[in-house]
């Protein structure tokens, strides 16, 4: 039973730093790309035409600066969209392949770099956007990604502890995962910034 209880231990370890790295290696390869990380709302969407190509440009109401650009609206310009074509006069869609689609009224965290005083790209495509839900409640998530929590349920510790062998009184720590929190996600962007900035400083 010992090395039932062990192996169970090991493997609640595993799958924490599984968890944690899999979200730390991905905060810090946009953190250290990104020249701007805000939590923003699409708030319009156009299109046009430059030099041949159909562009869309996406509107983002701030709602929360992660890096200070002293902006309450950001522009972030992607390729493809639909236009009137400045010669034809016809509708003309253009698409691009591997692009992550935004719509009016997305809620997330975007990463992004300055391409003009105006307007901003993506810094990754699709891993630069984490949408965001339970806008407008006591807890918001980042979808799709997760953290770590010890499991209380008194019935939960009892299956454990039975499975164990142990007695049902002794204290077990559970480990489950449930969805990233906005809170928590900022904590961990915010301490990436941190030290971004102080390895800018020492260089």
């Amino acid at each position: 039973m010992k090395t039932i209880h062990y192996f169970l231990i090991l493997l609640s370890l595993l799958f924490s730093l599984s968890l944690k790295s899999q979200a730390a290696d991905q905060f810090s390869q946009q953190v250290a790309k990104a020249d701007s990380i805000v939590q923003g709302r699409i708030i319009k969407q156009n299109s046009e035409w430059r030099n041949g190509k159909v562009v869309t440009l996406n509107h983002i109401l701030v709602r929360d600066d992660l890096t200070n650009t002293g902006t309450e609206e950001i522009v972030i310009m992607q390729q493809g969209g639909t236009a009137i074509h400045p010669v034809l006069n016809v509708e003309v869609t253009q698409t691009v392949s591997h692009q992550v689609k935004l719509k009016q009224g997305d809620e997330a965290l975007y990463f992004t770099n300055k391409i003009s005083d105006q307007q901003w790209q993506l810094v990754n495509g699709v891993k630069s956007v984490m949408p965001l839900v339970g806008i407008g409640t006591n807890k918001v998530l980042l979808a799709g990604y997760k953290q770590l929590k010890v499991n209380n349920k008194p019935e939960e510790k009892r299956v454990m502890a039975k499975m164990q062998g142990q007695n049902q009184s002794q204290k077990i720590a559970v480990l489950t995962s449930e969805a990233l929190t906005l809170g928590r996600a900022k904590d961990r962007l915010r301490n990436l910034l941190q030290a971004k900035a102080l390895a800018e400083i020492a260089k």
